[in-house]
């Protein structure tokens, strides 16, 4: 499936992402988590790799990494 830009509510530049397991509210640019998502597969592969197998539950991973590192900043 492929997205339009005028499939998505404007501006789409910047949007808020909720965090409730620490009640954190973090705002995001599409940038920054695009930034965020190319960190997390670089870090997942070396993850893999040490693993030795392919990670099923590569979704969460990727999640709780971008995570950690947004409340890095925090």
């Amino acid at each position: 499936m492929k997205f339009r830009p005028s499939d998505f509510p404007q501006p789409f530049s910047t949007f808020k992402a909720i965090y409730f397991g620490g009640l954190m509210c973090y705002e995001l640019t599409v940038e920054k988590l695009a930034k965020l998502l190319r960190e997390a597969e670089k870090a997942h592969a070396s993850y893999e790799k040490k693993l030795g197998h392919r990670d099923e539950d590569w979704p969460e991973w990727y999640a709780k990494y971008i995570i950690q590192m947004l409340e890095k900043e925090h």
